[in-house]
């Protein structure tokens, strides 16, 4: 009995499978064989069939794409494969400001490395952690990360512009596209496109964290790759670091590598230390590098020691980049390379692999890919594509040209990335030597300089992988191993994603290429039927006897149909599965005309927006003549009749101007046979709520969909609900940021048909909102299947699924598919079909009812003095006035009234609106609510919203259910509404609340906790999906009109701004306004933590003349003290401020979103240069200085302030006589300043390790608070040690420090002048 049920979950799985590729092919791709080679554009990805490293698209022909990543881009969450950012974005864990990922490989890196803060990074619910040891010789622990893009990388940017040897070198930084694509190049391109993973990598880099030498931090999905970058020469390359493994113990590997397991389970590996190697700036490489751990008290102490004799050899190319890297056993590739020479009993498992011969050594590469596992059992595989990204080329001077050549292992010994290696590998290892294995060569493509990426052609070796599931993967070779050409690729391991190799499997899934079939009545017929099956299949028509099957071959199949010699029309299904397990391919549904008159339509039902321009050709089956006719002025017809099998074509040319949808009927009559289409025309209200396919029928548009067009609608009410102007300072705010003619709300809502009601509308209130209501046409009948927040529709004969298939499911068991090969994976973790009579709230409250009250709730953003008052206390905390007390009000207006009937003037009987509430005054039952604002409408719209999403409780919700189905709420510009701080807040996490706000814009970063450490540690939030966007500023006011900045974001959360970004969206992006979905507003998002919006100000103290230049070279801004300075032309209008202080002090005001600032600076005088950036007026946390910069006359520096940049990314660099750019170091005087223990008790000695340099001659500890000093000499008492190191001097000094917690800037003296540098260490002492 358990084996017939486990069959039975097979086939049904089986059959989900199919059916949702099936009735998501675009219509008429179901005619025909098999898809040919050519490639065809992809269409949209099929979120449904994701799996953790492998993304399913459907083309415009019909066929499927796999694209297999080399590590996972996918996270799972509540059952579901999301899409895995990797962004770091600066936040506050434990008190302490780091960068985190958003929802991939769980990763913290501390901002500065100040008190000993660790990294972390955290796999199976093990976390590690891992900091530099603090006693490192010359560690700077002042340093801070800044996060780069992984391209930019010091490691990856100088070995890009290095060429190495004198023959023929290139990387992949050196090639550029040019030259005019074929069309079919030109469909590759847009599908690569399309195939590409966003936001998978991201990186940091502490700079100067030792003398000359960054700490580079690059995360992807899988690792945490470490790179030390070198610069200079040292006296020794050891790098020792704390580690707290979590539990989780070391095993060396023989390889160099390093598992970490749990002692419980030590066969499977939870992070993985990769074999260290390094290389340098030529690109030449060691693998001379050691890394070892050793027990240390509760933890281990980890030490990568790199050879000083490699690194040190004459001519060696500095950057040197040491490479230990973190990673988790997480990909469905495994690539490695072999190599000849000292090297060949070792494997090579590094960020490339190789093939042809260097000066020295042969190099192939092995390559075994795991093959996806939601391929329907029974695909036919139409293609498998491997693409590599080439990292580098060399060809030595006089040699030859190569072919890379890719043989399969089909016929060789299996093999293992961790043991293979060159004298022990599959082929022979002899140049050339795998000829000797008559091995099959899959595909190979000439090897040149300027080709950036190779594609092997892979399809009859991917054929074998997935019909029989053996695999061994294939080698990869030159077609000369004499010859010294070698091309190098990157690979799984590469530091960026994208750059990685990626597989894509071409793939028709099983199916028949008819579905319906209407033969004739008369003599025998027959029909030619194709199937797309790789498994054998058998046609069932056993239950049809004057149906037969004829002409059988492996493509398909005859189907004949008899002649009816009965009156009626018959009907039958025939079914094609497959042999080995009846799983089914498709059904075929025969409907057989009789001798009388008849008549089959293709077609029951046609729906349209409100628009009037919609045609629609019908397909008329019938044995007799027949007409057509409408009863509906608004619906033509290009013909009144027909004969037999033919067409004609239904239009709309006149727009639905009314408040309602229409309805009409085409009727199609043969004899007494009658049959109807059934026409709709949504209003445009209505129009909002419904999606409609290609194929004329619509779906409801759920709540927890993203709704363009709804989106829009709801940012007109809400600019709308600030007219009429009301208070003594709205004509300024917002009067000034309006524009001329926008409607008040009422008119706007009246104008759609709504009954609309007002409240708070007086100039002494707070919080005005509009009230209103309409019946809408939300669903039109009940053949759904409501799949993952989508609806799809039962449908027709036109290659959907017709309404049938899905009608027996009702009963049966819902799973989860993952399907591969016919075995099933039923994880229980959710429903795929779910049948009306068992259907969630959602779909009862959404499909079960055609006309449904839509009751908007739109609130006012700030006019009044009392809007500000509310704006102001919950800033400061008000009980009394605050967003919580405007959502109050709102939700007195709409579910509960005043209850004071008795001085209520407007009261009609049992109670006004006023007095009893909205909803329970006309009787509302079951609506949709639309709640929307701008400002502080936004913020009380957001709470209202979830609060009606998550209250179920009759007596103050009303009749919504409280699961957010029936709420659609859109904000803007949207203050932050919920303190987490506050005991019993709880962030409402549902994504039927959309919050969209404009990164240019102040008013969505308040209010929020101040945190004097660290500004960004807010703990406001909002509920809801936040989608932070940078939009271009769009004001009418002349004073802001032409600008593109502003002083402090008023023009960037003007109502046009947001209203103009959201009307030009489908142009941006080249879509309709009902293809617009959520994933399209995130690839836009900017989560940026700095607010950005306040003006940067540029400090540059000393003798210099500084040089603001744009991107194209326009001077905007100069000042110098130099009295023989001649100032250049300025750029007219740059919004730049400029002055020089009695202080000797340059300073540059440079608005909010102003793009790319370039700094020159030039020294006329000896002396030394303090140069410093900071946001206006968020004090410390947004200031960098450098400080003590030694100036010579002429020494000349450059500096980048970008479009929207962190301070702590604008380092100023100075550029020697050669050209070279050698970045600055914070204070050059003081090299660290260290505290042994950041939280002491009080009466407790603490100890700070300071190492400055050999001319500094005392040192000062300066507290920020009351600007409190305490000095210090060699002989002080407190100096506990003081050591000559050569270079440098450390002072260790001890003291006990007043109670509380305290922030200190620590000051250096030369001669006799002191260089502070800010905030250094914060101690707090209880």
């Amino acid at each position: 009995m358990k084996v017939k049920f486990e069959r039975c979950k097979k086939i049904f799985s089986m059959f989900l499978i199919i059916v949702l590729l099936f009735g998501i092919l675009p219509v008429g791709a179901l005619q025909g064989n098999v898809s040919d080679s050519t490639t065809s554009r992809i269409v949209k990805e099929i979120v449904e069939m994701r799996e953790e490293s492998v993304k399913y698209f459907i083309c415009e022909d019909g066929s499927y794409i796999a694209a297999t990543y080399s590590s996972p881009v996918h996270y799972e969450e509540s059952g579901k494969w999301e899409e895995i950012d990797n962004t770091l974005t600066l936040n506050t864990k434990s008190g302490e400001a780091v960068y985190s990922t958003k929802n991939g490989f769980d990763v913290t890196i501390p901002q500065n490395l100040t008190s000993g803060r660790s990294i972390t990074a955290t796999n199976k619910g093990y976390t590690v952690s891992f900091k530099i040891k603090g006693d490192t010789n010359g560690l700077n622990m002042r340093t801070t990360a800044s996060v780069v893009d992984a391209d930019k990388l010091p490691s990856v940017v100088k070995m890009n512009d290095t060429v190495k040897m004198t023959g023929e070198v290139s990387t992949s930084a050196d090639i550029s596209s040019s030259g005019t694509l074929t069309e079919g190049q030109k469909i590759e391109k847009f599908n690569a496109e399309k195939m590409t993973v966003e936001n998978q990598t991201s990186a940091v880099v502490y700079k100067n964290f030792l003398n000359r030498s960054d700490l580079e931090y690059v995360v992807t999905s899988n690792s945490l790759k470490e790179n030390i970058v070198v610069y200079a020469p040292q006296s020794e390359y050891i790098y020792r670091f704390d580690l707290d493994s979590g539990g989780l113990m070391p095993a060396e590997q023989a390889d160099g590598s390093i598992k970490w397991v749990d002692p419980k389970n030590p066969d499977e590996t939870v992070f993985l230390l990769d074999a260290p190697y390094m290389y340098d700036a030529n690109d030449n490489e060691s693998f001379d590098v050691s890394m070892s751990v050793e027990a240390d008290g509760d933890g281990y102490v980890l030490t990568v020691r790199a050879d000083s004799d490699w690194i040190g050899e004459s001519g060696r190319a500095f950057p040197v980049v040491i490479d230990p890297s973190w990673s988790i056993p997480k990909s469905n590739f495994k690539d490695v390379y072999v190599i000849n020479g000292i090297c060949a009993n070792e494997p090579r498992a590094i960020k490339e692999i190789r093939a042809g011969r260097n000066l020295t050594n042969t190099v192939r590469s092995y390559v075994k890919i795991e093959m996806p596992e939601n391929l329907p059992a029974g695909s036919v595989i139409t293609g498998g594509e491997l693409t590599f990204r080439k990292q580098n080329y060399f060809k030595a001077l006089g040699h030859n040209d190569i072919d890379i050549l890719v043989y399969d292992c089909k016929d060789v010994a299996d093999w293992s990335e961790t043991t293979v290696c060159w004298n022990a590998q599959p082929f022979d290892n002899s140049r050339n030597g795998y000829l000797n294995n008559n091995a099959e060569l899959i595909d190979s493509i000439p090897a040149t300089s300027d080709l950036d990426s190779y594609s092997f052609d892979l399809t009859e070796a991917v054929k074998r992988w997935v019909y029989t599931g053996i695999n061994k993967g294939i080698m990869i070779a030159s077609s000369d191993e004499v010859t010294r050409t070698q091309v190098d690729f990157y690979s799984s391991r590469a530091s960026k994603i994208e750059k990685r190799p990626v597989m894509s499997i071409s793939f028709d899934a099983p199916r028949v290429s008819t579905q319906v079939w209407n033969p004739g009545a008369g003599a025998t017929t027959s029909s030619l039927i194709n199937v797309v099956s790789s498994s054998p299949w058998t046609v069932d028509v056993s239950d049809v006897p004057w149906l037969s099957v004829a002409s059988v071959t492996d493509d398909g199949f005859k189907l004949r149909a008899q002649s009816n010699p009965y009156a009626d029309v018959r009907t039958g299904t025939v079914v094609v599965k497959m042999t080995a397990d009846n799983t089914e391919i498709g059904r075929i549904t025969v409907t057989q005309l009789g001798t009388e008159p008849a008549v089959v339509l293709d077609r029951d039902r046609w729906d349209v927006d409100e628009s009037g321009d919609h045609e629609r050709l019908v397909e008329v089956s019938s044995n007799a003549s027949w007409s057509v006719s409408t009863d509906s002025s608004w619906i033509t017809l290009d013909k009144t009749s027909g004969r037999g099998n033919s067409t004609f074509t239904m239009s709309i040319g006149t727009p639905n101007e009314t408040y309602t949808t229409r309805t009409g009927t085409v009727t199609v009559q043969a004899g007494d046979v009658v049959e109807t289409i059934v026409v709709t025309q949504f209003d445009e209200i209505s129009g909002y709520f419904n999606s409609i396919g290609e194929d004329g029928v619509s779906r409801v548009k759920s709540s927890s969909e993203y709704n363009h067009k709804l989106s829009k609608w709801a940012m007109e009410l809400s600019y709308a609900a600030y007219n009429p102007l009301t208070g003594p300072i709205a004509p300024v705010v917002p009067g000034l940021l309006m524009e001329d003619d926008i409607p008040t709300a009422t008119e706007l809502l009246e104008s759609e048909g709504f009954n609309v009601h007002s409240f708070n509308y007086g100039a002494n209130d707070s919080v005005a909102h509009v009230i209103a209501h309409r019946n809408i046409t939300a669903g039109l009948d009940t053949s759904y299947v409501y799949e993952n927040n989508n609806l799809y529709s039962g449908g027709n004969s036109n290659g959907s699924v017709r309404t049938s298939v899905w009608s027996n499911c009702c009963s049966t068991y819902n799973y989860i598919w993952n399907q591969r090969n016919g075995s099933n994976r039923n994880t229980g973790q959710n429903n795929r079909v779910v049948c009306l009579s068992e259907a969630t709230n959602e779909q009862d409250q959404l499909n079960n009812t055609k006309s449904k009250t839509l009751v908007v709730v739109d609130v006012r953003g700030s006019e009044t003095l009392q809007d500000w008052i509310i704006n102001m206390g919950s800033q400061a905390g008000s009980n009394s006035q605050s967003f919580e007390t405007g959502k109050n009000t709102v939700l007195t207006s709409l579910l509960h009234g005043t209850g004071d009937t008795a001085s209520c003037t407007e009261c009609d009987g049992a109670g006004c609106v006023t007095c009893v509430g909205y909803i329970p005054y006309y009787n509302i039952q079951n609506p949709i609510v639309l709640v929307t604002g701008h400002s502080l409408g936004a913020a009380v719209a957001n709470l209202v919203a979830a609060h009606l999403s998550t209250c179920d409780n009759i007596s103050c919700c009303g009749a919504l259910n409280g699961d957010g189905a029936d709420v659609y709420g859109y904000t803007f510009a949207t203050p932050n509404t919920v303190d987490t701080n506050e005991e019993g807040n709880v962030v409402y996490t549902g994504n039927n609340i959309y919050n969209i706000m404009n990164n240019n814009d102040a008013v969505p970063f308040l209010p929020r906790t101040f945190d004097r450490t660290n500004w960004q540690s807010s703990a406001w939030r909002r509920h809801g999906v936040d989608l932070h966007i940078t939009m271009p500023m769009s004001v009418a006011t002349p004073l802001l009109r032409d600008k593109n900045t502003a002083v402090i974001g008023f023009g960037g959360h003007a109502m046009s701004t947001y209203n103009d970004w959201l009307a030009a969206l489908p142009d941006k992006l080249g879509k309709t306004a009902d293809d617009i979905d959520l994933n399209d507003l995130l690839a836009l998002t900017d989560n940026r933590d700095e607010l950005g919006l306040l003006p940067k100000i540029l400090w540059a103290k000393c003798p210099v003349s500084v040089t603001l230049k744009d991107e194209d070279g326009n001077v905007l801004a100069f000042e110098s003290s130099n009295a023989n300075a001649v100032s250049p032309q300025l750029a007219n209008s740059s919004g730049i401020v400029s002055l020089v202080t009695d202080n000797n002090e340059k300073v540059f005001f440079i608005p909010f979103g102003y793009e790319t600032v370039d700094i020159n600076i030039e020294a006329y005088d000896y002396g030394t240069m303090t140069f410093a950036t900071e946001v206006a007026g968020l004090g410390s946390a947004f200031n960098k200085t450098y400080n003590n910069i030694n100036l010579y006359p002429g020494k000349q520096f450059t500096a980048q302030i970008a479009e929207n940049s962190l301070v702590e990314d604008i380092q100023p660099v100075h550029v020697d006589e050669n050209g070279e750019q050698i970045p600055v170091e914070e204070n050059p005087l003081l090299k660290s300043a260290v505290i042994d223990n950041p939280r002491v008790p009080y009466g407790t000695y603490s100890i700070i390790t300071v190492v400055t340099d050999k001319s500094v001659i005392k040192v000062r500890f300066i507290c920020r608070a009351n600007g409190a000093t305490i000095t210090y000499t060699p002989d002080h008492e407190g100096v506990i040690s003081y050591i000559d190191n050569g270079d440098t001097l450390t002072w260790v000094i001890r003291r006990k420090f007043a109670s509380g917690t305290v922030d200190y800037d620590v000051g250096v003296k030369v001669d006799k002048v002191w260089y502070v540098t800010p905030n250094v260490f914060t101690l707090t002492v209880y």
